[in-house]
């Protein structure tokens, strides 16, 4: 996985840049109690600091795994005759594929965000398009 942010100040050509490699996992245990065991585990593997100066070192980490563990219900979103859209409190809700021995679970979301704001050295519009798109993918 990796996760990049840039900094830029309005009005200028300078930025800095922060790069995490990490190896991530996730776990769905289903149940059919209407629960979900929802598990994750990320250990960061490196980081690299950069400005627009140039790009920094890659300084490897050792740091042990995090996890997060825990357990929440799911729903199907339009009854259970459909079954095409599964809610899992707390995640969300996702659109359903049933193959044979396999599982798909996928969910987009797009969000827009502007305003005005000043950070001191001048006013200046800020604006946000994201899309995230999200696909389980379970076999037998």
């Amino acid at each position: 996985m990796e996760l990049n942010q840039t900094s830029l100040s309005p009005g200028s050509t300078t930025f800095t840049r922060s790069t995490e490699i990490s190896n991530y996992s996730l776990s769905f245990e289903f149940a059919k109690d209407g629960t979900v065991k929802y598990s994750t585990s990320t250990q960061e593997v490196s980081t690299q600091n950069d400005t627009h100066l140039g790009n920094g070192p890659v300084v490897n980490s050792s740091a042990s795994p995090s996890t997060v563990t825990f357990t929440t219900t799911w729903t199907w979103g339009n009854g259970t005759e459909t079954k095409e859209q599964l809610n899992i409190y707390g995640i969300g809700m996702f659109d359903v594929s049933i193959k044979k021995d396999a599982l798909v679970l996928t969910r987009s979301t797009t969000s827009k965000e502007s305003r005005n704001d000043s950070d001191g050295l001048g006013d200046y519009a800020y604006t946000e398009d994201r899309t995230e798109s999200t696909t389980y993918n379970f076999a037998k």
